[in-house]
C-alpha cells in the first residue's frame, strides 16, 4: 500500500494548497489511485482517495491531507463477474502466455498473476440475447439523465435568479446607507448652521441684558431686564438640548474625563435653581457628605448638566415644601438623590418618563412648560458616563431621582494660590477682537470698557492679522466665522507670523457660536488657547481674560474688576 500512498502524496504536492480548478464532475477531482496488492498469496484490489473540502475554493488545512483506503478480495469477485459475463471457465493463475489470458500487475508494477479462460465464439450470441435488456437499460439511463439535466437546469436558473436578487438587495442597501450618511451629514450641517444663526442674535440679547443689569436701574426697569435675560436663557437651554440630543443620536457625544472639585460642581449646577426656589418660597437644600470634599475624576460638565436638569424639574414642579439634593458615597462611586415635594408622577406613567419628547400630562405641560427632552438627555448622559438613573414617585406627594456615577477619588483639594497684588501704575491690557457682526462689536465694547482695556476691533481675519503684524497685543479674541478670512485661518496665520518673527505666543481665545465638539477641536488645532461660546457669559469672559492677564499685565483697576464680578454673580 505504500506505493499508493506515495502516489497520492505526489499528487498532493503538485496540487498545493488550492485544488485544481476543474469541473465538479471531472473524475480527476477525487485525487484517487488504485491497484492490486498481493498479501499471503491472495490478491486484493486497493483504492485510496484524498479527503477534499466540500467547498472547492476553500484552502486545505496545513500538513498532509487525510487519506481514506478500502480493499476487496480480487479472485472470487473477478471470477464471479466474468462468469456473469458468460466468459467460459475463467480462472486466475500464477502466470500465462496463452492468447485467452490477461496479465495482472500489482501497484509496484510486478506480475501478480493472470486471468485465463477457455475461448468460445459465443460473444455475438450473448450480445444478441441481451440486446433487448441492454436497450431497455440504455433507454432508462437516457430518461434518467434527461430528468437530471432538467432538474439541474432548473436549479441553475433558480440560483441565477437568487444571485441577481441578492445583488440587487445589496445595491439597494448600499444606496440606502449612502443616503442615510448623506442625510446625517446634512442634518449635522443644518444644526450647526442653525445653532450659529440663533446664537448670534441671542449673544446680543443676553449680552446687553447683562451689561444693562450692571447699571443703577430702578426696580421696574431691572425687572424688565430680568425678563429679557430669563427668556433668552430659556431659548438658549432649548437650543442646547436639541444639539445635545442630535450629538447623542449620531454617537458624537463623548465623555471628557478630568479632575474636578465635586462640591464646587454640585453647588455650581444648582445655584441658579436655588435662587428660583427662593423666589417661589420653596426651600432648596444641598446636603453633601463632608467625606466627599476633594478632587474627583469624571466628566464635570455632564454631571452639572444632569444635576441642573433634575434640579430645574424639581423646582419647576414644586409649589410648596422643599427640594433637596443629597450627595453620598456609594459602593462604586458617588450617589446623587434629588427629592421634591411637588406634583409627583402617576405610577402608570413612570415607564415613559425618560422617553424623548415625553409629556406625561398635557394640562401639566400647559401649566409648567417644557420640551420633554431634559430627562431623556439626562438618562443618556448618565449611561454614557457608565452610571444609572432611577425614579420613584407618589402622585401629589413628590418624586425622587437617584443618579449613581462611577466617579473616582483623586485626592484632597490643593490650597489656592495667593492672589497677586497689583499696583495702580500697571498699563491696561491691549486686546484685539476680530468680529464681523456689528452688534457683537458693540457688545464686546460695552462688556470690556469698564475694565479699562485698550480694545481694538477688526472686521475679519485678514484685518486682524494686519493689525497684529503692526502692533503687540496681550490677548486676541477671535470669532470663528468671518468673511475674507475665517478665525481658524487667521489664528494659524498669527502663529506662523510669531514663529517667523521670533515673537512670544500671544493667547488667542475663540468667541464663537459654533459649539460642536469637532469645531472646538479645530480651534485648538489652529493654535487657539481657549474657547467661549456665544451667547457670551460676561463673568466667563472676564475670568478668561483675567486668567491670561495674570501671565501678562493684570487688569486695571483690580478693585473695580472684583466689584463687577460680584455684581454679575448677584444678577
Amino acid at each position: 500500500m505504500t506505493p499508493l500512498i506515495g502516489q497520492l502524496r505526489a499528487i498532493e504536492a503538485v496540487r498545493g494548497v488550492y485544488p485544481s480548478q476543474v469541473d465538479p464532475t471531472d473524475p480527476t477531482l477525487s485525487e484517487s489511485v488504485k491497484g492490486i496488492v498481493v498479501s499471503n498469496g491472495r490478491r486484493y484490489l486497493i483504492g485510496a482517495s484524498m479527503v477534499t473540502p466540500s467547498d472547492l475554493k476553500a484552502p486545505r488545512r496545513p500538513g498532509p491531507g487525510v487519506i481514506v483506503m478500502s480493499a476487496q478480495a480480487l479472485d472470487a469477485r473477478v471470477l464471479y463477474s466474468l462468469r456473469r459475463m458468460r466468459v467460459n471457465d475463467p480462472r486466475i493463475v500464477a502466470g500465462s502466455k496463452a492468447a485467452a489470458s490477461a496479465p495482472l500487475t500489482d501497484v509496484r508494477g510486478w506480475p501478480a498473476g493472470a486471468i485465463v479462460w477457455t475461448p468460445q465464439n459465443k460473444g455475438l450470441e450473448a450480445l444478441r440475447d441481451d440486446l433487448p435488456v441492454l436497450g431497455l437499460g440504455l433507454g432508462l439511463f437516457a430518461a434518467v439523465m434527461a430528468i437530471l439535466g432538467w432538474q439541474m437546469g432548473r436549479v441553475v436558473r433558480e440560483l441565477d435568479a437568487y444571485e441577481r436578487a441578492h445583488e440587487d438587495a445589496v445595491h439597494e442597501l448600499e444606496d440606502a446607507r449612502d443616503r442615510a450618511e448623506a442625510a446625517n451629514v446634512a442634518k449635522s450641517q443644518f444644526l450647526a448652521n442653525m445653532s450659529h444663526e440663533i446664537r448670534t442674535p441671542l449673544n446680543g440679547i443676553l449680552g446687553m441684558a447683562q451689561v444693562l443689569g450692571l447699571g443703577d436701574l430702578p426696580g421696574a426697569a431691572r425687572d424688565k431686564i430680568d425678563v429679557i435675560h430669563s427668556c433668552g436663557e430659556t431659548l438658549l437651554a432649548l437650543l442646547n438640548d436639541v444639539l445635545d440630543l442630535s450629538k447623542i443620536e449620531a454617537g458624537h457625544m463623548q465623555v471628557d474625563l478630568g479632575a474636578f472639585d465635586l462640591t464646587a460642581a454640585v453647588e455650581g449646577a444648582t445655584r441658579a435653581f436655588a435662587e428660583a426656589a427662593r423666589r417661589k418660597r420653596v426651600a432648596f437644600v444641598v446636603d453633601i457628605d463632608p467625606i466627599l470634599q476633594g478632587t474627583w475624576r469624571g466628566d464635570a460638565g455632564k454631571l452639572r448638566q444632569v444635576l441642573g436638569n433634575l434640579a430645574s424639574n424639581a423646582v419647576k414642579f414644586t409649589t410648596e415644601g422643599a427640594v433637596r439634593l443629597t450627595v453620598r458615597r456609594s459602593d462604586d462611586g458617588v450617589c446623587f438623590v434629588v427629592t421634591d415635594t411637588g406634583v409627583g408622577i402617576p405610577a402608570v406613567q413612570l415607564a415613559q418618563l425618560f422617553q424623548r419628547f415625553s409629556q406625561l400630562d398635557p394640562s401639566v405641560t400647559r401649566r409648567f412648560g417644557g420640551t420633554g427632552l431634559g430627562l431623556a438627555i439626562s438618562r443618556q448622559l448618565v449611561e454614557l458616563m457608565g452610571g444609572s438613573i432611577a425614579v420613584t414617585s407618589v402622585e401629589d406627594r413628590g418624586s425622587s431621582f437617584t443618579v449613581k456615577l462611577p466617579l473616582r477619588w483623586v485626592g484632597p483639594l490643593l490650597a489656592p494660590e495667593p492672589a497677586i497684588e497689583t499696583g495702580p501704575e500697571l498699563r491696561p491690557l491691549r486686546i484685539l477682537a476680530a468680529e464681523d457682526n456689528r452688534t457683537n462689536q458693540i457688545l464686546l465694547g460695552a462688556m470690556l470698557s469698564p475694565l479699562g482695556v485698550d480694545l481694538r476691533l477688526a472686521c475679519d481675519g485678514r484685518e486682524a492679522l494686519e493689525q497684529f503684524r503692526q502692533g503687540a497685543f496681550d490677548l486676541v479674541l477671535m470669532d470663528a466665522q468671518m468673511p475674507v478670512m475665517n478665525g481658524v485661518d487667521a489664528a494659524r496665520a498669527i502663529r506662523d507670523l510669531e514663529r517667523a518673527e521670533g515673537r512670544a505666543a500671544t493667547p488667542i481665545v475663540a468667541l464663537s457660536a459654533n459649539v460642536m465638539r469637532h469645531q472646538i477641536e479645530d480651534y485648538e488645532l489652529a493654535g487657539m488657547n481657549g474657547f467661549i461660546a456665544k451667547p457670551i457669559d460676561m463673568a466667563t469672559l472676564i475670568r478668561t481674560i483675567e486668567g491670561f492677564a495674570n501671565k501678562a499685565a493684570p487688569l486695571e483697576p483690580p478693585v473695580r474688576r472684583e466689584a463687577m464680578l460680584s455684581e454679575i454673580a448677584a444678577a
